[in-house]
């Protein structure tokens, strides 16, 4: 048996009256054989390839005209159709089935229009994840027809993906209660970092940190701050390949989506 793990991830798609725009993504199959999770992973994208209406893709709504037109004479060199009408529009049907499987693959990567992902790992591959204590739950991205656990496979990807984590807190700040005495076992060097984190105010007549806001800095303020307390508002946790895939199930559960 190989000792690499292949993991297909299938995404979930929301749709923004325009466009199918990508919303998350969970596992769909765990392999060990390369050539198998290859095949499968081409099979499932070409079946998804021809489920969507083209205008509807977020390359062909964006597209320019050399984009379209590089794509309708992809399509009619390989299999003799259009998917450009007569006033240059995209048609709104959905991938021809006169092009074949492997002209259609190709034209997936070319349309950068993907509905899997095929990720290759070296063994069995380790996830992070945000917990939040305050709602004794992982950190999920919700959109109107789907949630998904957000986690990555390094500690600085996941970090990237938090800047939307002051959603999970009332009226997007964090608010803490009380001296920094009481709130950190190093009350000196949180005060050094909260004098370095212009985002993190703390008021020493009402004895209370705040941290409120989108971005980058209130994200490295939130952090930086949230290392040094004695009870984190948020902890980064390592998961094995099978516990994602047991809370990415009951969310698909949950939900209720394919």
């Amino acid at each position: 048996m190989s000792d690499k793990t292949y993991v297909i991830r299938g995404y979930h798609f929301g749709y923004n009256d325009e466009t199918f725009y990508v919303a998350g993504s969970s596992i769909h199959k765990i392999y060990h054989d390369k050539a198998e999770a290859e095949a499968n992973y081409k099979r499932l994208e070409v079946a998804a390839a021809r489920q969507f209406s083209l205008h509807e893709m977020s390359s062909f709504f964006d597209g320019d005209e050399d984009f379209i037109k590089k794509m309708d004479d992809f399509v009619f060199t390989r299999c003799g159709e259009h998917i450009v009408d007569e006033d240059g529009c995209v048609n709104e049907e959905e991938l021809t089935e006169a092009l074949n499987d492997d002209d259609t693959f190709e034209f997936i990567n070319l349309a950068a229009m993907k509905s899997y992902q095929l990720v290759e790992f070296d063994g069995e591959p380790k996830y992070f994840a945000a917990w939040l204590p305050h709602k004794d739950s992982y950190y999920i991205k919700h959109d109107e027809c789907s949630a998904s656990l957000v986690c990555k496979e390094s500690k600085e990807a996941l970090i990237a993906k938090l800047k939307n984590i002051f959603d999970e807190f009332d009226d997007w700040h964090v608010l803490l209660h009380g001296e920094l005495s009481d709130l950190s076992d190093t009350p000196v060097l949180l005060e050094q970092v909260l004098n370095s984190h212009k985002k993190a105010i703390y008021n020493s007549s009402k004895k209370e940190l705040v941290i409120k806001g989108y971005g980058e800095k209130e994200l490295a303020a939130l952090l930086a701050v949230n290392a040094l307390l004695k009870t984190p508002v948020l902890e980064i946790k390592e998961l094995t390949l099978q516990e994602v895939l047991a809370l990415e199930q009951s969310l698909q559960s949950e939900y209720e989506y394919d």
